[in-house]
């Protein structure tokens, strides 16, 4: 029998003693454990690609804390970059412009758990942190003063030459104005409140321009602009704010059984809003529904695999058209940072795994309003670093001269040709494997009869490409100029080579399963295994 891995699901129980994979079949094309491998749209797996530093400037100085919790980006009209991050380790946020250098530009961030929230308006970056609002030119921060009873600026007409702002946790701007939540006013907090500033001016505030939503737990855990409306999280509910100005606003419901856990695990993109929800899981909503993505990862969530009290230690975003979830998830007992990165693909439907070296992983992510949307901090390392690097190894590198190679592995569903109680006798399986640049040796272990805890046989399968990627090279002769393939030739051959290999033998037993485990810092892949079998006669 032929088991061709065409794009999978993942059903994760990977982790400590008591959470291995269940001893159940799956679904047609799912896997129990899948790690750093990435399912290919034409089929099969191949090792993700590396994560590598993207600045060489340390974001804070080695003697500060690190502790990053939110970050975004904007581009000026002049077409310079600049990066705002609130670290809650020096209460700060630091601006990154376009000569790599980090300023710290604010201090007193206080709202929870993000620290500090962000929104741009033409050339300018506004923040709210809890304490104080500003906005930002740069790396040059310009104090607002915070709306008050002796300053609210009613007539629109003629509201008066004083910059005011509300003292807020989160701000978005949406439809020509400004919003800001969780507000404190006169030294008074409104938890679920929201106010909007005057048309096309966010610094001018009516009094009497906000509304209060106080159905639901607790208080505003973030809210994001989309499509036609404001959304606005609880930790147990969704609302959406409709309309086009202080005359039409209207709020509606969304969910009253999910929500976000904070404005860190919510993000968005062209089709689609997506959030964490504490512990029910992973969410969307299209504009019609709201809908579960985790169902194949549930278990991530169950049975105390997540520590509550550092649940805020999560990041989700949209990078590389697919959805990044990193969690504080990874072995018995639960971490108390991100250590796993949970990705979904949606074009196949598909969740994998990712763990970088030395327990690194993306988050929090940089929100950036336009195309390069590969960078992200880690939450070890003080140091930018892209999720897209190259798949010649299977390292990373996100401090810089430091590499670390991951470890890659998946491990097959049960396998019984039809009939689990079947004996039969397993014959040495071939494996339709993918090279790159080195030699490659998969690591397999063998278990039997749904027990997954105790390998019955282990053998390994080796394999040696017989052509390389190409390299660029520069001729003064033209001809020459180019790319050129590991035989010579321009622009020929391929940067992938696959053969059959032969696997050991598997004993006898009604259901087999294999657990494949790569070399570490060696880049491989896999396109199907070919299993054989004898039947035996019953008695």
């Amino acid at each position: 029998m032929v088991n061709r891995l065409k794009p999978l699901n993942l059903v994760d129980f990977t982790g400590g003693v008591n959470l291995r994979p269940e001893t159940f079949q799956l679904a047609e094309n799912e896997l129990p454990e899948l790690l750093n491998l990435e399912v290919d749209p034409r089929g099969g797996l191949n090792t993700r690609k590396s994560w590598g530093y993207a600045n060489s400037t340390l974001a804070v100085s080695a003697g500060t804390t690190w502790n990053p919790r939110r970050v975004v980006a904007m581009r000026k009209q002049n077409g310079d970059r600049w990066t705002y991050l609130a670290n809650a380790g020096d209460t700060s946020i630091r601006a990154l412009g376009p000569a790599g250098t980090y300023t710290s530009v604010a201090t007193d961030c206080a709202s929870d758990p993000h620290m500090a929230d962000f929104a741009s308006w033409g050339d300018l970056m506004y923040a709210v942190k809890g304490t104080a609002s500003m906005y930002l030119d740069g790396a040059t921060a310009t104090a607002l003063t915070a709306c008050a009873a002796a300053n609210w600026q009613n007539d629109y007409t003629a509201p008066g030459a004083t910059d005011t702002f509300p003292i807020a946790d989160f701000v978005a701007t949406h439809m020509g104005y400004m919003f800001t939540a969780r507000t404190t006013e006169d030294a008074v907090k409104y938890p679920n409140r929201i106010r909007w500033s005057h048309p096309n001016n966010p610094r001018r505030w009516a009094q009497s321009d906000y509304i209060d939503i106080k159905e639901g737990a607790g208080r505003i855990t973030a809210i994001v602009p989309w499509s036609d409306r404001l959304l606005i999280f609880k930790p147990d509910s969704v609302w959406a704010l409709f309309g086009y100005d202080a005359d039409t606003w209207d709020v509606a419901n969304i969910s009253r059984t999910v929500g976000a856990v904070s404005r860190q695990t919510v993000c968005r993109n062209e089709a689609a809003v997506f959030f964490m929800s504490w512990p029910q899981g992973i969410f969307f909503y299209n504009g019609t529904k709201v809908d579960e993505l985790s169902v194949q990862v549930r278990p991530v969530f169950a049975d105390n695999k997540m520590d509550p009290a550092y649940i805020t230690n999560s990041w989700v975003a949209w990078v590389d058209r697919r959805l990044w979830c990193s969690l504080p998830y990874n072995t018995i007992p639960a971490p108390t940072d991100a250590q796993t990165v949970f990705v979904w693909d949606p074009t196949m439907e598909c969740w994998t795994m990712f763990r970088g070296g030395d327990a690194n992983v993306p988050g929090p992510f940089v929100e950036l309003p336009d195309g390069d949307r590969f960078v992200a901090y880690t939450r070890k390392q003080r140091y930018l670093i892209r999720v897209n690097g190259g798949s010649s190894a299977a390292t990373d590198e996100v401090v810089p001269g430091t590499v670390v190679p991951f470890d890659t592995r998946f491990r097959t569903k049960w396998v019984d040709a039809g009939a689990p109680t079947w004996r039969k006798s397993w014959r040495r399986p071939d494996f339709l494997l993918r090279g790159l640049t080195l030699d490659t040796a998969v690591n397999v272990q063998v278990f039997h009869d749904f027990d997954n805890f105790n390998a019955e046989r282990s053998f390994q399968v080796l394999y040696t490409p017989d052509n390389y990627p190409a390299i660029w090279t520069v001729d003064a002769d033209p001809v020459k100029h180019g790319f050129r393939w590991g035989d010579g030739t321009n622009f020929g051959g391929s940067d992938q080579t696959s053969s059959v290999e032969r696997g050991g033998t598997m004993g006898r037993a009604g259901t087999v399963q294999l657990l494949c485990v790569g070399n570490p810092g060696v880049t491989w892949g896999l396109n199907g295994i070919i299993f054989k079998f004898v039947p035996r006669r019953f008695r």
